[in-house]
């Protein structure tokens, strides 16, 4: 045992050994290797996700609104985290609810949705703690608010 592992770490695995990091194969978007429409894009599943979070995000924005511009920086950070990502949660909540026998309706994309403002939660918790400096190529939420209070002092 190395370090508390049964076997020799390594730096780079041979290309061919079992445990050598796999590559993603690129494939059209929404495709899978057998040329089938992936489950994340069957039905529109990530459409409709994304739209259910630009239509609960709209409506989030004009309260905050009402609340105080003060406001706007936080919205602005929420949007541009919930504007991408793979949208697997919503996926599995919604394939599972199908396999289940329910049906595909607005209330089951509903509750899929709400998964990823449960996952937006977990990135920001996850970016400050582990301190990252980004998140999909823009600042993180927590390095963003620190530039806008440095800005106020």
């Amino acid at each position: 045992m190395v370090g508390g592992h049964p076997r020799p770490l390594r730096d780079k695995a041979p290309p061919d050994a079992p445990d050598a990091p796999r590559r993603r194969a690129q494939y059209p978007s929404g495709m899978t290797s057998s040329g089938a429409v992936s489950p994340l894009d069957a039905e529109d599943l990530r459409v409709r996700v994304q739209k259910r979070l630009d239509d609960f995000l709209a409506h989030q924005v004009a309260l905050l609104d009402d609340v105080s511009p003060d406001l706007a920086p936080l919205a602005e950070s929420l949007t541009d985290l919930l504007r991408g990502g793979k949208r697997l949660r919503p996926a599995f909540a919604y394939w599972g609810w199908r396999g289940a026998g329910g049906a595909d309706c607005e209330e089951a994309i509903s509750v899929a949705t709400s998964l990823e403002l449960l996952q937006a939660c977990a990135l920001i918790h996850d970016d400050v703690m582990d301190g990252s400096d980004t998140r999909r190529g823009m600042p993180a939420a927590h390095r963003r608010f620190a530039t806008l209070h440095r800005g106020n002092e």
